[in-house]
């Protein structure tokens, strides 16, 4: 949901640039329909999810520390962000204009990247299961195939409960 959230939205900046770098009122239109739909999705799907994974996806040890640092650099970075974005879009200073989705557009591109490198899958996942996991320092990649030791001892109870041997599984 994050990496496909970040993506679209790179799509929708991009678009939004390319469409302020055009001077007609049918492209001013278009940009501002696409900063719509950037508004739309960003609050739907990566401006809320991110927090789930600032919360959720830690080992258990240092959750706390890790959301209280998330949310420190969120808003730092809003803050920032607040300060610098009148001067990028300016006329007078950067007079970026609409063509501030190119830059945010690369920073959101980023975003998808590391997010794809570094951002595990935790679905069926317990904080038992993610904590053995960063443990046995799996691999961001790898958290979808790796067997647990709750899922061996799970499926060794249901093997036992319904009588299925080793020699019967295909």
């Amino acid at each position: 949901m994050y990496v496909g959230g970040c993506v679209g939205i790179t799509i929708l900046l991009l678009c939004m640039g390319i469409a302020g770098s055009v001077h007609t009122d049918a492209a001013n239109t278009a940009a501002i329909g696409f900063y719509t739909m950037f508004n739309f999705f960003y609050n739907v799907g990566v401006g809320s999810i991110v927090y789930a994974i600032a919360a959720e996806v830690p080992t258990s040890a240092l959750r706390n520390k890790t959301f209280a640092i998330a949310i420190v650099t969120s808003n730092a970075m809003s803050t920032m962000w607040s300060f610098v974005c009148p001067y990028m879009f300016n006329p007078g200073y950067g007079n970026l204009k609409a063509r501030i989705g190119f830059v945010f557009g690369a920073l959101m591109l980023i975003f998808a990247v590391l997010g794809w490198l570094w951002v595990p899958e935790t679905r069926n996942r317990t904080y038992e299961e993610l904590d053995e996991l960063f443990m046995n320092h799996v691999p961001t990649r790898q958290f979808t195939k790796y067997v647990t030791l709750a899922e061996g001892r799970a499926a060794e109870a249901y093997n036992a409960e319904h009588n299925i041997l080793e020699d019967d599984k295909v």
